[in-house]
């Protein structure tokens, strides 16, 4: 697990590298929100660090917490393996998801479709959307993530949270140095 500030300090946001997995994602955490980017297929390695991650927030933000998702456009869907593991990832404690589908056409929809089975599958309480661009992200996701955890953030301190974190977290993704 990888954790230090970013390179460029983003205005009113503090941001930690939560999680790196090279070429395939990283996730930044702020407040009580993970913010990830995914670059590369989800394979159940992948998934799995990332789910230990999300056990490891669990215990920091017991009353909840929200997440948001990137993928990059092309990323080839998930292994079977890792999309059976995804289900594992809702959890009481996980009260909203946003993904950002950075694509269209039948690769967006199949993600959609797969993200949607996923979340069915788990049976869980908590909240799926999938957006097309963080103006969605931004127009629902604050208040259900003060409905759900009891955290208020402004629309626009989501918005350059969002944006520095996946700049961040897709800089760090792709690098292979």
């Amino acid at each position: 697990m990888v954790s230090r500030k970013p390179r460029a300090q983003p205005t009113s946001t503090d941001l930690e590298v939560l999680r790196l997995e090279p070429r395939v994602f990283a996730y930044c955490g702020w407040r009580n929100f993970s913010i990830g980017v995914w670059v590369g297929q989800a394979t159940l390695p992948a998934v799995e660090g990332m789910l230990r991650m999300s056990e490891d927030l669990e215990l920091r933000f017991p009353n909840g917490r929200s997440s948001v998702i990137f993928v990059t456009d092309k990323v080839p869907a998930p292994t079977q393996e890792a999309r059976e593991a995804f289900a594992r990832v809702y959890t009481p404690k996980l009260s909203c998801t946003a993904m950002v589908l950075e694509g269209d056409g039948f690769w967006a929809s199949g993600i959609r479709s797969m993200s949607a089975n996923v979340h069915r599958s788990a049976d869980t309480p908590a909240l799926l959307r999938v957006n097309n661009d963080i103006e969605q992200v931004v127009a629902w996701l604050p208040q259900q993530h003060l409905a759900h955890t009891g955290v208020n953030v402004s629309a626009d301190e989501l918005a350059r949270a969002l944006r520095s974190a996946r700049a961040e977290a897709e800089a760090l993704a792709r690098d292979v140095r």
